[in-house]
């Protein structure tokens, strides 16, 4: 088993909040050059939003469809770089830092799927970034990639949703097993108390009491990267957003997507489900664990005709660190789709 280090972007815990807890160091897999790495270290494109925030863009690539990449909570654009320049060979691919990440100026609170893709759909008309879009969402933004699918349908060419975060977590995991219903619980309670921690603004050795240690510095990254990392770690809005997407994620954004979801006809989505649970110690528990992931990641497959899930061997929750070339094929294989039907 490979060191086990902190991470808020490589790893999220079962209820799909952020880990500043144990987390396994992204592997040497489809490893990004030098300089490909050093562009998330600083600000690219800076967007005005109506309302004068800003958020910052980074696009590259050529071609139609855009797709736009997303990560999960407590995640920068540097979630995308072993998958964003693969991707730019192939099409026009942007990522982006969400409000009050990163280079990103703070949003409106809470930081729920509804304040969430109103950002995105801001951003996208600010920086014309004309659709049709592949929309790619990890883990949170597997549910807010949703509710933009549903409001823009016209827009959203396809979907690929990366290990999506469960709607209803704790409920869900209860029923199939009281034990794991429990472990989701304990889980949000230890990183509840991490980014409250940050959020006070405490001296580092509290924080790095509640968090299990200091940020990590990933190996093969830039110091510049590495040291951006731990800047925005450790920053205090960056830990009020990630508690109030946190306390958004189970209920309220699975209550405001319900509300307005719609079936996706024939669109091509994808559903990439990761295998490695880490967060269950027991056998047992990481099979019951893996149940639940699996029947509610089906129910999104069935929203669309067109919709496939597809099991990562060997992939834990942040696997476009531990199995980028699978996430890369599935965007790729979807884009092949949209450029085939001639949107």
């Amino acid at each position: 088993m490979p060191r086990r280090i902190i991470s808020v972007s490589a790893a999220v815990l079962a209820a799909g909040f952020a880990n500043l807890g144990q987390a396994e160091p992204p592997r040497a897999q489809a490893s990004p050059s030098a300089d490909a790495l050093l562009a998330y270290a600083r600000p690219q494109t800076l967007v005005a939003l109506p309302d004068g925030r800003r958020l910052n863009l980074y696009c590259v690539g050529e071609g139609r469809p855009t797709v736009i990449l997303d990560g999960g909570l407590g995640e920068s654009t540097l979630t995308w770089a072993k998958v964003q320049p693969a991707i730019a060979r192939t099409t026009r691919v942007c990522s982006y830092d969400r409000a009050g990440y990163a280079f990103s100026d703070p949003g409106p609170f809470p930081r729920d799927a509804q304040h969430i893709v109103a950002d995105l759909q801001q951003l996208l008309r600010a920086a014309d970034l004309a659709p049709p879009y592949v929309l790619v969402g990890h883990s949170l933004t597997g549910q807010t990639m949703r509710l933009f699918a549903s409001r823009e349908p016209a827009s959203t060419a396809a979907l690929v949703l990366v290990d999506p975060a469960l709607d209803h977590a704790q409920r869900r995991a209860a029923l199939v097993s009281p034990a794991v219903g429990a472990l989701i619980g304990e889980g949000k309670a230890k990183s509840d108390g991490c980014m409250q921690t940050i959020a006070a603004a405490k001296p580092r050795e509290d924080m790095f009491k509640a968090c299990g240690g200091p940020p990590p510095k990933i190996p093969g990254y830039p110091e510049a990267l590495n040291e951006a990392l731990a800047r925005m770690y450790l920053d205090p809005v960056f830990a009020r957003t990630g508690i109030s997407e946190a306390e958004s994620m189970s209920t309220a954004n699975a209550d405001q997507i319900a509300a307005e979801q719609r079936p996706y006809g024939a669109m091509p989505l994808v559903v990439l489900t990761a295998t490695e649970r880490a967060e269950a110690d027991a056998p047992e528990l990481r099979q019951d664990l893996q149940k639940v992931w699996l029947a509610a990641h089906q129910e999104i497959v069935g929203l669309s005709s067109g919709g496939r899930l597809v099991e990562v061997e060997g992939a834990d929750h942040a696997m476009q660190y531990s199995k980028p070339d699978a996430v890369v094929a599935a965007i790729e294989d979807v884009v092949a789709s949209v450029q085939r039907s001639g949107r």
